[in-house]
């Protein structure tokens, strides 16, 4: 029976939508006038992030069935957009040059998102989060500039799940 339960909740919490500590789901009541164009969109999510006492708001949605996430200042000015992708679509030297850092950096380590990312600036950015032993929640996102260069390393922070006894 125990088999059973650990297994539904797998498949449930493989299923859901990610998301992170310290995000807050957004009811419609809540939503700045900004961000109420997309309520049309198919199983749209909005969520309100403050972050060193800087609150944005981010809209997620699927597009040809990969998530798209959109963050928005508090005036309604984009300031960032990722999309999922699969890391098999990176152009071969670019996905050499992530491995590369990659296996060096962390070995054993599993990618288990890909993401482009674009800036208020217009760089894009490819983000990759891994599973990894050396971080508390077991992932790392690393950020890679369009050459394959390193640009930063962040802990992934997920919620923590209670286990069933």
């Amino acid at each position: 029976m125990k088999f059973i339960i650990m297994t539904l909740l797998s498949l449930f919490l493989s299923c859901s939508h990610k998301v992170k500590s310290g995000d807050r789901n957004l009811k419609k009541n809540e939503r700045p006038e900004f961000l109420k164009v997309y309520e049309s969109y198919e199983d749209v999510r909005f969520y309100e992030k403050v972050k060193k006492g800087i609150t944005t708001y981010e809209v997620k949605y699927e597009e040809k069935k990969r998530e798209v996430s959109m963050t928005f200042d508090e005036k309604g000015k984009l300031i960032e957009t990722e999309k999922d992708l699969d890391y098999s679509e990176l152009p071969l030297d670019l996905r050499k040059r992530i491995t590369q850092y990659v296996d060096k950096n962390y070995p054993q380590a599993l990618i288990h998102e890909t993401e482009k990312r674009t800036d208020l600036h217009g760089k894009n950015f490819i983000d990759i989060e891994i599973r990894h032993p050396s971080s508390e929640s077991g992932y790392w996102e690393l950020s890679f500039d369009e050459e394959g260069n390193f640009v930063s390393r962040e802990k992934e922070k997920y919620p923590p799940i209670n286990t069933l006894n």
